[in-house]
Parts: C-alpha cells; structure tokens; sequence
C-alpha cells in the first residue's frame, strides 16, 4: 500500500479504534501478544526505543514508565491526536510523537530496541524497512516486531475482507521473514508462534544487530 492510503485508512478509523481494542476476543489476543512482545523486546531502564506504527500508543504508554525514551511514530495524524491526549491524561513525558512514515523518518538517534507491531502487512517492501531498521539500531541493538503468517487459513480470510474494503493487504512466512533478516545481516534471530486451535494466528520475530 501507498503511505497516503495507508495514512487515510487509520485516519478514517482513529476514532472508534480504542473501542475496537476492548472487544472480548480482541483484547485478549492483543494482551497475549503484548506479553510476547515485551518479553522479546526485553527491555531496559535506559532503553531509548523507536515504535514504528504506534497508533494510539496503547502499548507505547505501558513501556514508557520502564525506559528512558519513546519515538512514537506514524503515519495518522489522527491517530497521534489520540496518543497525545492520553499521554497527557497520563502525565507520560518521556514520549516523542513523529507524524511521519519509517521511511521518511531521519535522525542522528540509534535506538536500543525498535519495535513494530501490526503494520507489515501494511507494507509493499518489508525488506527495505527492515533494512532501515537496521541502520537506526545502535550495534547490539534489538528490533522486535509481528507478522501476519500468511501459511495459515485465518490469513486469507483476513486479506480477502481487506480488499472488499479496499486494502491489498502483503502478507509474508516467518521463514521468508528470517531469510531477509540473514541477507541483511542480523544476528540471534528468534521466531515465537502464536497459535489458537488450528490457526497460526502471527508470529512474533526478535533480531539483533551484533556489536562489531
């Protein structure tokens, strides 16, 4: 997808996303993964950590009190309005808001972890995106992000509804994933599946960038 596509499709849904997260089934599947998800990132007092696709910044708010710094950024304006209120509501200062996309995103910062959840199906070249995520992690750095496993029955019902709206969503296997982070160079890469019943619901994938 375009960056203006994807900028209007959050912007159109930024307002009843919060409520979208407090539906029963999904709420819970987005507690687990946030378990996940930290326990990958393993995080650290003084973490300086970049969010790609931060949203709301649901998740960005419950690390924010245990590291030093948050870049939040995203492409939805809409959405950041939304962050912004409820870091305020939170008296959360440690978070810096980006309206910008991870491609366009510059700075002299290398982050200690990076971390992307639920956007790469968003995303035509994932490996120029990890590429980039490469060059912003500081040597022994950390990127943690999720993927929608394409080899499972769950993700063709989920692209199929994507385009009746619209949206030609670009799923990826976790091998395909693992075989992009090797060409680019990372180290210790770590994949955790997440499963319900017979479905592959996502994956989970940490990859270190080794001090040189």
């Amino acid at each position: 997808m375009k960056i203006e596509e994807i900028r209007k499709y959050w912007d159109i849904r930024a307002k009843n996303f919060e409520l979208l997260l407090k539906l029963p089934l999904l709420s819970t599947l987005i507690k687990n993964r946030d378990k996940i998800l930290e326990e990958m990132l393993d995080i650290k007092k003084d973490d300086v950590i970049l969010d790609v696709g931060a949203g709301t910044c649901r998740f960005t708010l419950l690390l924010s009190p245990k590291v030093k710094k948050i870049v939040a950024i995203d492409v939805s304006s809409e959405m950041l309005k939304i962050a912004k209120s409820k870091a305020k509501c939170h008296g959360t200062t440690n978070i810096e808001f980006k309206n910008i996309s991870i491609q366009d995103f510059e700075t002299d910062i290398r982050f200690d972890k990076i971390l992307s959840a639920g956007v790469f199906q968003f995303v035509d070249d994932i490996k120029e995106i990890l590429e980039k995520f490469y060059y912003l992690l500081r040597p022994g750095g950390r990127v943690v992000f999720n993927i929608t496993d394409k080899k499972n029955v769950f993700s063709v019902v989920y692209v199929l509804s994507s385009r009746l709206i619209g949206i030609n969503m670009k799923l990826y296997s976790a091998q395909e994933i693992v075989d992009m982070l090797h060409e680019i160079g990372y180290k210790e890469i770590v994949v955790h599946t997440s499963k319900d019943n017979f479905f592959v619901l996502h994956s989970t994938i940490s990859a270190d960038k080794i001090e040189m």
